[in-house]
């Protein structure tokens, strides 16, 4: 029995984390216990998962948890490793379809992807203000040329969300989601965008948004070649934009 302990960050680290270790699992023939570690107030989520070869617990860190090297680099789990995997974890909740048609999804992720202080940080995955800026105002003027009859869009910073919003084509039908529980916020906006067609990842790079393209393996439109972040150990169907 494999011991993992999590890191304590966002849904989409630890989905990515339990996703590539399902993987080895599989591949190993083997089982695992993880740690959903909510040791961090801002990244404290409920449990909402079970996976066929991973016990999933929240109150008790492990002891002995394993070194298995290589287990964050690309490709450490092949591409059809990581299709598989994802077969295995079962979400426990389900929500209302947002669209009854084909809608487009849309990521904007800034938060602590840019960071105030960038001292002893790794770049690769991280993003200038300016940066950002630019990003979204790319998106922005991707998504109108495109002009999707419906359009989902969900981020960590309502601010840009509603200006992305209003910067929109006015024939782009914008789908609007009722949060009846706070706890599952975070779950309901990733299985909505899950739900698209494809996800425009509106910054340099977004586990939440890799992760939820995974689930139904669809195309990730993205602004930086895999090898260029962490997306390169994600395995997704991804699109380069220029």
């Amino acid at each position: 029995m494999i011991k993992f302990n999590g890191r304590p960050y966002g849904i989409g680290n630890k989905l990515e984390e339990i996703f590539i270790l399902e993987a080895y699992c599989i591949r190993n023939r083997t089982n695992a216990q993880y740690f959903w570690n909510n040791k961090d107030p801002k990244f404290s989520y409920p449990v909402m998962i079970d996976c066929d070869h991973i016990l999933i617990q929240e109150h008790l860190e492990l002891s002995g948890n394993p070194d298995i090297p290589g287990f964050y680099n690309p490709g450490f789990i092949t591409r059809d490793e990581m299709k598989l995997a994802v077969k295995h974890v079962h979400f426990k909740i389900n929500f209302p379809k947002i669209c009854d048609l084909p809608y487009v999804g849309i990521h904007i992720r800034r938060g602590d992807r840019i960071p105030i202080n960038w001292g002893g940080i790794s770049v690769e995955d991280y993003m200038t203000d300016e940066l950002a800026e630019s990003l979204f105002l790319k998106t922005i003027d991707l998504v109108n040329k495109e002009s999707p009859s419906n359009l989902f869009v969900c981020s960590d910073d309502m601010e840009y969300k509603n200006r992305f919003i209003s910067s929109l084509n006015k024939s782009i039908n914008v789908i609007q989601i009722e949060h009846t529980d706070p706890a599952l916020v975070v779950y309901q906006d990733f299985l909505a965008l899950a739900g698209s067609t494809h996800i425009y990842m509106c910054s340099k790079y977004s586990s939440f948004s890799a992760t939820a393209s995974l689930i139904n393996d669809i195309p990730l439109y993205t602004f930086f070649k895999p090898e260029e972040s962490s997306l390169a150990r994600n395995n997704v169907k991804f699109v380069l934009l220029t």
